[in-house]
């Protein structure tokens, strides 16, 4: 089984493998997955057994679905105090609010994948508290939508 080296980015794996080519003059055996693929295999491991285990629903594309129908459902009923900020920003662009939203909607689905991997602890936080600073706030909202 080969040794596994989480690296952030394919320019560290590159560097990474010469460092230790130049070190050794061999490099082998040895697998450099990126942290999101090695959270997910090791997730796989200890949970797929379980029903309630459905990675998918976090990918970055299902995740912008998932928070475009939250915006459409905040825009309908406006009562969404927190989701304020993402409602008051998709009425700015009234000639194409569709592109807008799923724009938006994508960007998002990107940060959370990049705080799911960088800082889960805050999205723990999230789970049980809002946040009192604004930028935050919404963030905290959607993640709890998205986890209900």
């Amino acid at each position: 089984m080969p040794e596994k080296v989480v690296v952030p980015t394919y320019g560290m794996r590159i560097w990474l493998t010469q460092y230790l080519a130049q070190q050794s003059a061999v490099v082998a055996n040895i697998d450099f997955p990126y942290p999101r693929n090695f959270i997910a295999e090791v997730l796989k491991q200890h949970f797929a057994g379980r029903a309630d285990f459905r990675p998918e629903l976090f990918t970055v594309e299902v995740l912008a679905w998932r928070i475009m129908k939250i915006m459409d459902v905040a825009r309908a009923t406006e009562d969404a105090e927190a989701l304020a900020t993402l409602t008051a920003y998709l009425r700015q662009d009234e000639e194409r609010p569709e592109l807008r939203q799923y724009e938006l909607a994508l960007r998002i689905a990107g940060l959370f994948d990049q705080y799911m991997i960088y800082r889960a602890e805050e999205l723990v936080g999230w789970r049980t508290a809002l946040p009192a600073e604004d930028p935050e706030r919404w963030q905290a909202a959607l993640w709890r939508k998205l986890l209900t």
